[in-house]
Parts: structure tokens; sequence; C-alpha cells
């Protein structure tokens, strides 16, 4: 059942229920695309998200009554139309799990009653769905992690976490792309670049593309030129 809401006077957020799913992201994509596709003229910006897309529009063409209309149209075709997943190429991460001294990787093994390598396999033995990107720029959330993995947030975040830090909290993963403050349990870093200040795309991840960790050596890490 369509949920559209008003949160200011040139935008609205259509909600895809409350259930966090690969079918769900499907159709946000499918969704997000549509709008671009038919209606660029008056969309302004649009916000993927796990079950939502924040779309922005231009009020001077068109207001917020027959915009509306046009998201629940819009609506109507994604949630009738038989989707195949289009996510992008998959994107390969590589990581060299348990460098540095911000690591978690040993508390995280203890919490789930596994050992070290059974961590690493689990996590690099899937593919995530990028469900949103925030928190900051070019931070991606990705999902569902294996439930052999949840874990929760720190208790006391820190207040440095190296850029490229890959990390669980919950039952997703992410890295990270700046350094910056942050609570969630880092099990590896990566040496590629989540952002691109000077690229017009600056950053790595986008929402709905599928994402999959590669597991590096040390030495391999640090000659690509991973920091320890």
């Amino acid at each position: 059942m369509l949920e559209i809401s008003p949160v200011n006077e040139n935008t609205w957020i259509v909600y895809f229920g409350e259930i966090i799913s690969d079918q769900v992201a499907m159709r946000v994509k499918h969704f997000n695309d549509l709008l671009w596709l038919s209606h660029a003229e008056v969309v302004l910006d649009t916000v993927p998200s796990y079950t939502s897309v924040l779309v922005t529009f231009n009020l001077r063409l068109i207001d917020r009554f027959a915009m509306a209309a046009i998201l629940r149209q819009a609506y109507q075709r994604t949630i009738s139309t038989e989707l195949v997943d289009q996510a992008l190429e998959t994107i390969v991460i590589e990581v060299c799990y348990g460098i540095g001294a911000v690591n978690d990787l040993e508390y995280v093994a203890q919490y789930c009653g596994l050992t070290t390598q059974q961590i690493i396999d689990l996590h690099a033995g899937q593919s995530y769905r990028v469900y949103a990107i925030g928190f900051s720029p070019g931070f991606g959330f990705l999902g569902n992690t294996h439930k052999s993995l949840f874990v929760p947030r720190r208790k006391t975040p820190r207040l440095k976490i190296p850029a490229g830090s890959v990390s669980l909290a919950d039952n997703q993963s992410a890295v990270y792309p700046s350094e910056s403050p942050g609570g969630w349990q880092v099990i590896g870093r990566t040496w590629q670049k989540m952002v691109d200040w000077d690229s017009d795309e600056f950053a790595f991840l986008k929402t709905g593309c599928k994402v999959r960790f590669e597991p590096i050596s040390e030495a391999d890490y640090l000659a690509k030129g991973g920091q320890r």
C-alpha cells in the first residue's frame, strides 16, 4: 500500500513498506530510475534509501499535488512490474583483515563464538547490497550480513576510525570513507578509496549496487598503498 508523506513544500517521501530486503531494494531502485527517466525536467534530487525514496521537485514547474500524482503513478508502475535484479556490476573491495591498531576482529570472533578465520570466511563469502548512503559522504550501509555475524556497535564510540576501515554493526557492514568518529566494530582495512573529491561521481558506492569483499595479505595491502 502506497505511503507518501510531505517533508516540505517541494519534497515528498515515498515508502515501500518497513521490511528491508533485496526485493524492496529493487523496487526502490526501479522507482528512482523511473522518475529520472520520465520526469527529469521537474525532479531536482532524489535520495533512495532502505525502504524509501526522498524526492525534491521544482516548485516553479509543477505544484505539489501534481507531483504527488506523478509519484503515485510511478509507484503503481513499479509494484506492478516483475523485477529482476538490476544491480550494477558487483564491486570488489579488497580487505586486509585484522590489521592496524584500530581492530576489533578478535572481539567480534569472541562475541560470535567463532574463530577469526571463520569471521573472515563468512564476511567475504557473500555479496552485499548497498541499501543507503549516509552518515558521511560515501559511507555505504551494506546488508545483510550472515546471521552469525550480528554484532552490536561499541558501547563507547571511537573518536577516530581510519579511512578504509571495514566494519560490522548489527546486520550490516560498511567501509569508512574518511577518518571519522564511529562506533562500528572494525575487522579490517582496504587500500581502496571510497570517495574521490575530484570526480563528478565522487562516491565509489551507489545505492542499489552489489559489493563483495576479497581478503588480501598484509604484504599486498601495503604494496597497494594501504596504511597500518
